[in-house]
């Protein structure tokens, strides 16, 4: 799995749909902290919460892939 790319991914495709951190957090269920965390690679998420995040931008999981 590629981290760097996945959390590039999931901030241009938040920025595409103009959804700030805390939008995204409240749609998907995780904290705006989290999200952050994600999004600048400090963290590495689960299938599971990819798969979260991705009902939230309304997307398919293999987007991030």
């Amino acid at each position: 799995m590629d981290l760097l790319r996945i959390a590039q991914r999931v901030r241009q495709t938040r920025k595409q749909q103009n959804l700030t951190v805390e939008a995204l957090a409240d749609k998907s269920g995780f904290s705006k902290t989290y999200i952050s965390r994600l999004e600048n690679f400090r963290i590495t998420p689960s299938i599971k919460s990819l798969s979260k995040i991705a009902d939230a931008l309304g997307i398919q999981m293999s987007t991030f892939f």
